[in-house]
């Protein structure tokens, strides 16, 4: 096999971009990812991606979603069942359906990020004005800061995947 190069094919990568822009440890596979496990009957695939699954979990908590589209699911169950995972995100009847359900997870996933972001940022804003003095505290403190019903801290983030 001979391999040729052509000149005019040139690949740009876009600047400031990290396809890995999710902190991962030194000793787990970078994220984000796609995994797939093949080999035989009984030769540990389930094994290694559910101890996988388990060290990530342990290392982002809660904030670690795990969706799962496998048929041999159910012989799987109590080894997964430790993970915590939502029924909602497990697929054991792959068919037609999936591909757009994964979509609207992921498309929902974004929309929960942008809100988060654009919350963030608005709270942001919020607070480095109200250190700078732009607000009249009079106006707002009855409403915001000496309410316990309302309380005035930083969203939350949600949206690590797997």
């Amino acid at each position: 096999m001979k391999t040729v190069y052509e000149q005019k094919a040139v690949i740009i990568l876009p600047k400031n971009s990290n396809a890995f822009a999710v902190e991962t440890p030194e000793h787990l596979p970078q994220l984000h990812q796609l995994c797939i496990a093949n080999g035989k009957r009984g030769s540990g695939k389930s094994a290694a991606i559910i101890n996988l699954m388990r060290m990530y979990k342990e290392n982002f908590g809660s904030d670690l979603r795990i969706i799962i589209v496998s048929p041999t699911f159910g012989s799987n169950y109590k080894l997964l069942s430790e993970l915590g995972i939502n029924r909602n995100d497990i697929f054991e009847d792959p068919d037609d359906d999936v591909p757009a359900k994964l979509m609207k997870i992921a498309n929902d996933e974004r929309d929960d990020f942008l809100e988060w972001e654009h919350l963030n940022n608005y709270y942001n804003e919020f607070i480095k004005g109200l250190k700078a003095g732009n607000f009249d505290r009079s106006e707002i403190q009855n409403d915001y800061i000496y309410n316990p019903l309302i309380s005035l801290k930083s969203p939350n983030q949600n949206t690590n995947v797997i």
